[in-house]
């Protein structure tokens, strides 16, 4: 293997004939400690050397690492939400002049802790699943953390950084009642355990949030029907949950009192349960009107536009380093519990009056 081999700071002591010691103090600031001459030649080897001082030691006598861990996954499609989390996390961490270290798959959603907590990071954001305990094994071994959702008994230390969930509910549904649809179905995100594995197979918290937010507002509306709701295992349009939608658009509208609009709990399945609906004879929005979640790109391109719900990730990555920094600094947890408000809802093509 092909490793990158770096100067020590006993080679730099060697070429400029003093003690490591004596780099150790010039390389840490203090030059008063030398001679001019003798940092004269310190500074000769250290640029011949190349030598960089040892972050890794440096923050053991810190106790700072100036690096944050991010255990969120990434995304790479345009404007998608991961997108623009993700945007907010990088401009928040330039300004304040941190690292990340983002973890993988395998870590993001394993039941262990030990690679959070190996002294590479000064705190952690987290996107938990639920249940999951990982969080409060965390701040109980006094790590910074902030995990993206809102969760009850937390520990002291822990912050929440997260989507005030039911206003995304209220706003799709609104518009929906507003222009006359009653009978409004709901298309579900992840909300039922898909393996076996401890974490990654869990339902999503934001889904289970939709689904509940979305019971409350039809049941306040007396207008809740448990028939009108739609399992689509997942957030992506696969083959399961595209076979999962279909079977049960086959039945629900052939109810004697069949839904007239579906809000979806993104917008990938929003997309395909407009698909759907066409390969079964349905028209949009002349025969159901469909709302999605997310704002993505696939929906500004779609044909009809999507009428969507636009989730404010930006602001959440950059309210969550924040967040997270103050818990750093040993602020007031009642500070680092933030939900941020959805306000913006984008009504295009995929929605009509009743």
């Amino acid at each position: 293997m092909r490793r990158h081999q770096k100067s020590t700071i006993r080679e730099v002591a060697e070429r400029a004939c003093v003690s490591a010691a004596t780099v150790s103090y010039f390389a840490s600031g203090r030059e008063d400690k030398c001679s001019p001459e003798t940092a004269a030649r310190i500074r000769e080897a250290i640029e011949h050397l190349r030598y960089t001082p040892n972050s890794l030691s440096r923050s053991l006598r810190t106790r700072q690492t100036m690096t944050i861990g991010i255990s969120v996954g990434r995304s790479i499609h345009i404007n998608s939400y991961g997108e623009r989390l993700w945007s907010g996390i990088d401009l928040e961490t330039d300004a304040a002049g941190y690292s990340q270290i983002y973890y993988p798959a395998v870590v993001r959603h394993g039941p262990s802790v030990d690679s959070y907590l190996d002294g590479r990071i000064d705190g952690l954001i987290l996107a938990p699943s639920n249940p999951d305990d990982r969080p409060h094994q965390i701040a109980a071994a006094n790590m910074p953390i902030v995990v993206l959702a809102p969760m009850e008994s937390l520990q002291d230390g822990c912050g929440m950084v997260y989507v005030d969930e039911y206003q995304t509910v209220d706003l799709a549904l609104t518009h929906l009642w507003n222009m006359g649809h009653r009978r409004i179905g709901h298309i579900l995100g992840p909300v039922i355990p898909m393996d076996t594995n401890p974490y990654a197979g869990q339902p999503a918290m934001s889904a289970l949030a939709r689904r509940d937010g979305y019971i409350k507002w039809m049941g306040e509306h007396n207008a809740y029907d448990s028939e009108l709701l739609v399992p689509a295992l997942s957030w992506v349009s696969d083959d399961k949950s595209r076979a999962a939608i279909r079977t049960y658009l086959q039945r629900i509208m052939a109810l004697p009192c069949p839904p007239t609009a579906f809000f979806c709990a993104n917008d990938a399945l929003a997309l395909a349960v407009i698909e759907i609906a066409a390969s079964m004879g349905f028209s949009v929005p002349h025969d159901l009107s469909v709302i999605g979640v997310d704002n993505s790109i696939d929906g500004v391109l779609s044909e009809p536009r999507l009428t969507t719900v636009s989730i404010p990730a930006k602001e959440v990555g950059s309210v969550a380093v924040r967040t997270l920094l103050r818990i750093i600094q040993d602020e007031p947890i009642n500070e680092c519990r933030v939900a941020i408000p959805v306000t913006d809802l984008i009504v295009r093509g995929s929605t009509r009056a009743l």
